[in-house]
């Protein structure tokens, strides 16, 4: 079920959500809050997970940062990490005021640049309950320091300088081919942008406004966790994929500081009921750093 679309503040600036309700449900459930990736909106993709949320019993609230989508915000089109920071802060407090929301059972769902604001929020909120992070982006100085022609380097970097000068936005493609003028340039680049957001008004442009500078900064991977929190191995993420389609149970994720495990919960109205942890092996782990 979904609700009409709704808006909640961020820094003075109205944010567009639109709100998921589980069919049926009696009592407080679980909530999952849910952002996207650079350029995409609620609309590109979402609803599809939205839903299958909803479907498992959970409240979802799906929100546009800043700048983007049907939220406020000028000059549009502006990646801005600081703000949308604020905006998935802004989301999690919305979600948890909502009525009929357990405002202890709150999930955060991120693709993306978005999954690398959600692992940053979740970390410094030690309610969040569950944070599921797809493709995250979960470091900045490496997304930076990416090997590219002298060109394409040399425009980009202009494409930004102008922007500071002049103050003016100056837009640049976000997805291209391999070796071309892009943010994002790599073959599956420009085709899974149009095959996600296929229909929803999405262009292939960015404001070149912090899409340098910030980023270095920009390091989930490096974020302090807390204590007793847990990790999801991408090892066990297969074995865990097949287990929910077959017992419809619901995958979380959360995050520990000294070893990762895979975390299952029971798809049911009640909420974000933990049960089922077992250890699990990964070649990569989070560390208190």
């Amino acid at each position: 079920m979904q609700d009409p679309d709704v808006s909640f503040d961020s820094g003075g600036v109205h944010c567009a959500a639109t709100v998921y309700r589980p069919s049926g449900a009696t009592g407080v459930v679980g909530c999952v809050v849910m952002g996207n990736g650079i350029t995409l909106t609620r609309k590109d993709g979402i609803p599809y997970y939205a839903q299958r949320f909803a479907d498992a019993g959970f409240a979802v609230v799906a929100f546009d940062y800043r700048h983007w989508g049907d939220s406020g915000g000028e000059p549009r089109r502006t990646v801005s990490l600081r703000r949308q920071l604020e905006d998935w802060r802004a989301a999690v407090q919305y979600a948890r005021g909502l009525e009929g929301v357990n405002p202890e059972r709150v999930a955060l769902w991120g693709m993306s640049l978005g999954g690398g604001l959600a692992l940053m929020t979740a970390a410094a909120d030690p309610r969040i309950a569950a944070t599921v992070a797809l493709v995250p982006m979960a470091d900045g100085l490496a997304a930076v320091a990416q090997p590219a022609p002298p060109g394409v380097t040399a425009r980009l970097t202009w494409s930004i300088i102008r922007r500071a000068l002049t103050r003016r936005p100056v837009t640049i493609p976000v997805a291209g081919a391999p070796g071309s003028f892009a943010v994002i340039a790599a073959p599956e680049a420009l085709p899974g942008f149009k095959r996600l957001a296929s229909g929803n008004g999405w262009r292939n442009e960015v404001n070149a406004a912090g899409l340098l500078i910030p980023s270095p900064g920009f390091a989930p991977s490096g974020a302090r966790l807390a204590s007793g929190d847990r990790c999801w191995s991408s090892s066990a993420s297969e074995m865990e994929w097949s287990r929910f389609q077959r017992s419809k149970e619901l995958a979380l994720v959360r995050r520990r500081a000294s070893s990762c495990a895979t975390r299952s919960t029971t798809s049911d109205a009640s909420g974000l009921n933990t049960s089922d942890i077992s250890p699990a092996t990964s070649s990569s782990s989070f560390t208190d750093t």
